[in-house]
């Protein structure tokens, strides 16, 4: 976003100027919008799905692998938004309200656990959704955005493990890849 110019973005979209100033007031306007949908895009990808086994390993991995879909899909969006966030206060504000959806949507996923005896009811079921999800968001940005590689089978496997048991979800053991 840095060194773009709105001349750039109306030739990029077809548009003329006029256009572009009847939507929006200003380049970063525009990165707003793409912003929250892509946020939406990926708060909708890593729902669980009704087809999803009921164990909550399986939910795990699902929401896992869909948000990670979502991340690659969006990667360079991704790297503008955490650019925009580091330099601009209301990005980072949005960033903030953003990440929250998903902290309490994880949090009413980790407390129903916690009801049903799955697993410890004293854990802070708030904290540990941040925790978690920062733990997946940077391994995200290490992947998808700083090019970082790994084997995606391998890398959602294993992030499934760590969330899983850092919860104290029951893990079955596996032999080492």
């Amino acid at each position: 976003m840095p060194g773009t110019r709105i001349s750039d973005i109306a030739e990029r979209s077809n548009t003329s100027y006029g256009t572009f100033y009847h939507y929006f007031d200003c380049k970063e306007a525009v990165l707003n919008e793409l912003f929250i949908g892509v946020a939406g895009e990926q708060f909708a990808a890593s729902r669980i799905r009704r087809d999803t086994p009921h164990d909550s390993l399986a939910k795990i991995e699902a929401a896992n692998r869909q948000y990670f879909a979502a991340a690659k899909r969006n990667a360079g969006l991704l790297a503008v938004i955490e650019e925009m966030a580091i330099r601009d206060s209301n990005f980072l504000e949005l960033k903030i309200q953003m990440r929250g959806l998903f902290i309490r949507r994880n949090e009413a996923e980790i407390t129903k656990l916690q009801e049903s005896g799955v697993i410890d009811a004293g854990l802070n079921a708030r904290i540990a959704a941040a925790a978690l999800g920062g733990m997946v968001e940077n391994f995200m940005q290490m992947w998808f955005i700083h090019d970082v590689d790994f084997d995606e089978e391998d890398a959602l496997r294993t992030l499934t493990q760590l969330w899983a048991q850092a919860l104290g979800v029951p893990v079955p053991s596996r032999a080492p890849a």
